[in-house]
């Protein structure tokens, strides 16, 4: 009988500390992620979207669970050194997500002069690096989590107030009708035909919804996507006692920098000059006024409005 191949050392014990922030596109993933990887010892990385991925079949291939959790562990941890050693990091100064807008320069040149992954070892274990890892659309992620051998710091769902996220999307225009005939935009589609016409549609539609889903303007497209995410963030449960799953309403944090800095004592992450400037610059965001002229779906508005409020109702109050 053949060996079963692994994809994790069977006596390695990672010590890697990761933070993971999910949400939906346009809920405030990127600007939390910022915040609390400008810390002392802290890196951030944006979307990767092989994760969520490697979480998609997760949850649909039972019979591929134990590969999938064991790749997913194998890249994180790659990850995890890259971030450390600064590789594969964007480093264009007029990027918003750009490393010099998070990390001390200080920090960026001690991390810079490190040779490879033993080195990147010793960092971790004389600072406690933490890495804020992002995640879209990474519905059910505590399944995966809970057989992984390094548990997750936390896990933070960030939440959009939902006529923001869909009105974002809206004008961004990702959910045209011809995105659906041919694109890569999405983590994962499955194909629907309907009048001679073929779509593939992003793996959040619901079976029995397609038409329905096709026949709403961009704005309640926009709806239906934060309400069938949030629903299922809603719904999932975290069963373990080694970390703890947080919802953070991104309205929430616009008003209220102390929520940040509770996370950020709780995570043992110290603040730098660079903090105060992102907190003072997502305040500067609390009084600005939007606006959404867009016809909604009556129905889905008034569904995404419950479960908004029902949301706030079992939120953790930090």
């Amino acid at each position: 009988m053949k060996k079963k191949l692994s994809f994790v050392a069977k006596n390695y014990k990672p010590n890697n500390k990761i933070i993971f922030i999910a949400g939906t596109c346009r809920s405030g993933k990127t600007t939390l992620g910022q915040i609390l990887s400008s810390g002392k010892y802290c890196g951030l990385n944006e979307e990767e979207y092989i994760l969520q991925k490697f979480n998609l079949l997760y949850q649909q291939e039972i019979g591929m669970r134990d590969y999938l959790q064991e790749i997913f562990e194998y890249h994180i941890d790659e990850i995890y050194h890259d971030v450390i050693l600064c590789r594969n990091a964007n480093f264009r100064k007029n990027d918003l997500s750009s490393i010099y807008k998070n990390t001390l320069k200080s920090e960026l040149k001690y991390r810079m002069n490190l040779d490879g992954v033993r080195d990147a070892t010793e960092y971790n274990k004389k600072f406690k690096f933490k890495l804020i890892q992002i995640l879209t659309e990474s519905v059910d992620i505590n399944n995966l989590f809970k057989n992984m051998k390094c548990k997750p710091l936390g896990v933070l769902n960030i939440i959009g107030h939902y006529n923001q996220v869909s009105t974002e999307i809206a004008n961004k225009k990702w959910f045209l009708s011809k995105n659906f005939k041919g694109s890569n935009l999405f983590l994962a589609t499955r194909e629907y035909k309907i009048n001679k016409s073929k779509y593939y549609l992003p793996w959040w539609v619901k079976n029995g919804d397609e038409e329905y889903f096709l026949d709403l303007n961009l704005f309640s497209r926009g709806l239906y996507y934060w309400y069938v995410i949030n629903k299922r963030i809603m719904l999932s449960k975290n069963t373990s006692t080694k970390y703890k799953t947080y919802n953070i309403f991104y309205d929430d944090i616009k008003h209220d920098t102390n929520i940040i800095k509770s996370l950020m004592s709780e995570y043992k992450i110290k603040s730098t000059s660079l903090t105060k400037k992102l907190l003072n610059g997502i305040v500067s965001r609390s009084n600005a006024n939007h606006f959404y002229p867009h016809r909604a779906d009556r129905d889905l508005l008034d569904k995404c409005q419950k479960l908004y409020i029902d949301l706030m109702l079992y939120k953790y109050e930090i």
